[in-house]
């Protein structure tokens, strides 16, 4: 992003802000947005890596797209499993998102999972497996896998991922000099290959595979129809799946089923809406309508219930 700093340190009192820091492509809150909550998060841009830690009061629920790179995320303290595209990742391993897909992510009861994330570029992490262990020790890019190394191993990446997290709060302007750059993602990169090098790699089971496809084919008939044409019949055509299939796909990835994901998805496209919208020429009732929101009191609800705002105040704000 042109303009954007190359190390930043934030705190958050607004999921929805926090949630757009996470840095998947189009995120966006599965639920209804916490009435408490505070959160923080550094970054750091170094090039051939990028670094991220974040932690805040309750888990959410978020889904968007990866990028065209690595991407490894993972708990930076003791927490509960966290459930990330179909599987349960514990504090214990690393999680490596397939690139460029649907990536689902969510909590059991909302508990926080601090965590942090390498996204590392594919010839980086392939040169650098050549050079300190003589091989490419890169998961496959066209599967998702969990990584289960040393602890020894684990245990110096996250010191490295905290060292930096701190560096970003403390001395942003570092990520600026080319020599520190350099140096901070040589040793982020060593210590990646460290632990890939000695690690098991489980990818996804033939039925977790099918399960992501469809979850795929949800999304994209979602963003092909935002405006409640979709029954759930016309999901299941789309998907390729029966009911109960889709059914238990959506609570999987999710936590909802799927006509009430679906409303979510629509909610979001209202927001994105208000927030692009000119009060004095565009109204809340057009745009809802717009989305397929015909019963407005019901609609507001919903709205206020998910953004922790009434719709009229989003437009408000936005002019």
């Amino acid at each position: 992003m042109i303009g954007q700093p190359r190390a930043y340190a934030r705190h958050f009192r607004s999921a929805e802000d926090y949630a757009a820091f996470n840095g998947l492509g189009g995120i966006r809150m599965n639920g209804r947005a916490p009435r408490q909550f505070t959160a923080r998060m550094a970054f750091m841009d170094l090039g051939d890596v990028c670094v991220r830690r974040g932690e805040a009061t309750v888990g959410l629920s978020l889904i968007g797209a990866t990028s065209n790179n690595h991407i490894f995320t993972f708990a930076t303290e003791p927490a509960r499993p966290r459930l990330m595209s179909g599987r349960e990742v514990g504090h214990d391993v690393l999680f490596h998102p397939r690139p460029n897909e649907v990536f689902t992510t969510r909590s059991q009861s909302d508990e926080p999972f601090p965590w942090g994330s390498l996204v590392v570029r594919y010839d980086a992490l392939a040169s650098a497996g050549g050079t300190l262990v003589g091989r490419d020790v890169a998961p496959s890019a066209i599967d998702a896998a969990t990584i289960r190394t040393s602890l020894l191993a684990q245990g110096r990446l996250l010191r490295l991922v905290r060292d930096v997290a701190d560096l970003a709060a403390t001395t942003p302007e570092a990520a600026d000099r080319p020599p520190t750059r350099a140096a901070l993602s040589g040793l982020l990169t060593e210590a990646l290959v460290d632990c890939l090098s000695g690690g098991i790699l489980e990818y996804d089971r033939a039925a977790v595979r099918r399960h992501r496809l469809i979850m795929s084919r949800v999304e994209a008939a979602l963003c092909e129809r935002d405006d409640a044409g979709l029954s759930i019949e016309d999901l299941c055509r789309s998907a390729g799946a029966s009911r109960r299939t889709l059914h238990e796909v959506c609570m999987e990835f999710t936590g909802v089923p799927p006509m009430r994901y679906a409303r979510a998805y629509r909610l979001k496209g209202v927001r994105n809406a208000l927030l692009a919208a000119d009060p004095r020429t565009e109204t809340v009732t057009e745009i809802a309508m717009r989305f397929g929101f015909w019963q407005l009191a019901r609609f507001s609800a919903a709205y206020r219930d998910a953004f922790a705002e009434a719709p009229s105040e989003t437009l408000r704000w936005q002019g």
